[in-house]
């Protein structure tokens, strides 16, 4: 009978060690990836590769009314052009210029943009730049049979360019021809007139210098 509980008990004590070392041994086992397959990195972000799936960025989008000389943002009761610009001929399509009483019209300038206003009247196109004369902010607006600067508040004669205090839009017009359903005129006119307009100066252009008088050649026997 003693013999027998200490079979027992030395059975029960060996078996203990081997039953851990198996739970050891098939945990690792179960944690170890099968057949050399990689577990995926969980640390990083699953996004997708650049250029894939995704649209571009940082593309300007198109003007949508550029193709027949509008702007993509018109708005109500104002026509906005979109000049074609070829070295020095800007051309502005009739029917945009005649879409409305006025149209506004953008060209690139020395110093950044230069703005104007233009509009159609028997045949002839008249424009002039919404730089103010009188305070030199560019706040001129169309106001039907005037324009008014927002800024001082200054109103013009729309034809002669006259205002009521002693400051007026510089004489001179711009030249523009009307023909074939264009409306054409000189990039280099519209700077200096909007140069000009913004300074105060009196005339849209620079005067052309006077020819200086040749005098008469003396003859060699009168010299003295």
């Amino acid at each position: 009978m003693n013999l027998t509980k200490a079979l027992l008990a030395f059975i029960v004590i060996a078996a203990v060690p081997a039953t851990g070392c198996s739970s050891a041994l098939e945990a690792e086992e179960a944690s170890a990836p099968r057949g050399g397959a990689q577990q995926p990195d969980q640390s990083g972000d699953a996004s997708i590769p650049a250029g894939e799936g995704q649209e571009p960025t940082g593309v300007a989008p198109v003007a949508s009314g550029a193709a027949n000389g509008t702007d993509k943002n018109p708005t109500r009761g104002h026509a906005w052009a979109v000049p074609v610009v070829e070295g020095d001929v800007v051309t502005i399509p009739v029917a945009v210029a005649a879409s409305e009483d006025h149209v506004h019209f953008t060209v690139p300038g020395n110093d950044g943009d230069a703005s104007f206003i233009g509009w159609l009247r028997d045949g002839t196109f008249n424009a002039r730049a919404t730089a103010c004369p009188c305070c030199g902010t560019e706040a001129v607006e169309w106001g039907g049979t005037s324009l008014v600067c927002r800024a001082c508040r200054e109103v013009f004669d729309l034809e002669t360019g006259a205002a009521s205090d002693s400051c007026a839009y510089p004489e001179g017009t711009l030249p523009a021809t009307v023909a074939a359903g264009v409306i054409t005129m000189s990039l280099s006119n519209l700077v200096e007139a909007h140069e000009r307009t913004s300074a105060g100066e009196d005339t849209l252009f620079e005067p052309e210098p006077e020819p200086e008088e040749e005098e008469p050649e003396v003859p060699a026997c009168c010299r003295r």
